[in-house]
């Protein structure tokens, strides 16, 4: 005789695991939405001509392409300088990431107007020798200097940088004895803007920002807008794992996990499926009722084992009322009355109520519990033999 094979068919896999599988599947695809929707809404560069949040300027950059201006985000030091001869260059790298021979380029490169906005340390002392940084502020300031772009914005305010400078540097919208917004050098052709609140989408309609962006900005017909990044550190960015490891190093990988998985498959059906065999032991239930007897008494669960034998008498005497096996006490107390005329009150004291306090007691209601059943069984038999 072939044993039946108990191995469940890729069907009934699939079923036992349904609910798992769709809870992964929602998982990922939830995930992949919130980094979609995260790529979408996030904040971006900042101060970035091609972001929409609030701390870009794609408003700035979309305003001043509407005037005629041609605004050019160049990837690359390269080429910003192909592009800024005759242009206005806005260079925006507060952290300092260019060195010294790629600011020099920037200075060399034949623009119109060098805009700093925002620049570290490091730039200013290349690009603006005498300049330093202060501090920073976020009041209003008014314009106290000639430069008609100033004059025309009036007042600035937002998020703005702090300035010192040499003698014989014009300084526009001081705050204090030393502070400045902004710093114009070399009359007019290399400017240090530290009001970066102007620029961004969410400041730049307030007071006179979008009158003094515009009018810093839109002078020429080509805006050369550089963010600088790792790329255009001398030597290029830090090498990765990849490039720093030997060729051999992926094949060997790709051998090692094609080896894993034929040994995978090759021990998983090593034993074959599995099949129903017999137990070799043979356990009998009154075995088990007394094991289970035995722990109650050692316990002292009298009420738990009272409990047990009423369960067993009213399942018995649902069964001989011929009522549904969910009967309440109550109903079966009532049928049993009605049958042995035996008090109902009585009756759901003995199924239900009494609380046995010591084993004199357990004793009591198991045998009033079988002289119950007893009598039930002789008023049944009574009334069939009447009819």
């Amino acid at each position: 005789m072939t044993a039946a094979v108990a191995t469940p068919t890729v069907r009934q896999t699939g079923r036992r695991w349904r609910f798992w599988i769709i809870a992964v599947v929602v998982l990922l695809v939830a995930g992949i939405i919130a980094v979609l929707a995260r790529g979408v809404t996030g904040p971006g560069v900042p101060l970035s001509p091609t972001n929409a949040a609030p701390s870009g300027a794609r408003a700035l950059a979309q305003v001043l392409r509407a005037q005629g201006v041609d605004v050019v985000e160049p990837v690359g030091i390269a080429a910003a300088v192909a592009g800024a001869p005759g242009a206005t260059l806005l260079l925006h790298d507060p952290q300092g990431i260019l060195d010294e021979s790629a600011l020099d380029r920037l200075a060399d490169a034949g623009a119109a107007r060098l805009v700093l906005l925002d620049p570290a340390q490091s730039t200013l002392d290349e690009l603006a020798p005498g300049v330093r940084m202060i501090g920073s502020t976020s009041a209003s300031a008014s314009a106290d200097c000639d430069l008609p772009l100033v004059e025309r914005a009036g007042t600035v305010t937002g998020d703005a940088r702090l300035y010192t400078s040499a003698a014989g540097v014009e300084r526009c919208w001081v705050e204090g004895a030393h502070g400045a917004r902004l710093i114009v050098l070399d009359g007019g052709a290399t400017l240090v803007a530290g009001t970066t609140g102007a620029f961004s989408n969410e400041q730049i309609v307030l007071e006179g920002n979008a009158a003094f962006a515009l009018g810093l900005l839109g002078e020429h017909e080509r805006l050369v807008w550089f963010q600088p990044t790792l790329a255009d550190v001398a030597g290029g960015p830090p090498p990765d794992i990849g490039s720093l490891s030997p060729d051999w190093v992926i094949p060997l990988m790709l051998l090692l996990l094609a080896v894993a998985i034929l040994a995978a498959v090759w021990r998983g059906r090593r034993f074959g499926p599995l099949v129903v065999e017999p137990l070799p032991a043979i356990v009998r239930a009154d075995e088990t009722m007394r094991g289970r007897a035995r722990l109650t008494a050692r316990a002292g669960a009298r009420l738990r084992a009272a409990d047990a034998l009423r369960l067993g008498t009213l399942d018995r005497l649902a069964t001989a009322c011929a009522l549904p096996a969910s009967a309440d006490v109550e109903p079966i107390a009532s049928a049993v009355a009605e049958r042995t005329g035996r008090s109902r009150t009585a009756l759901v004291d003995l199924l239900r109520d009494r609380i046995p306090s010591n084993d004199r007691d357990l004793l009591r209601i198991a045998a009033d519990l079988e002289e119950l059943e007893d009598a039930l069984r002789r008023a049944l038999s009574f009334g069939r033999m009447d009819s």
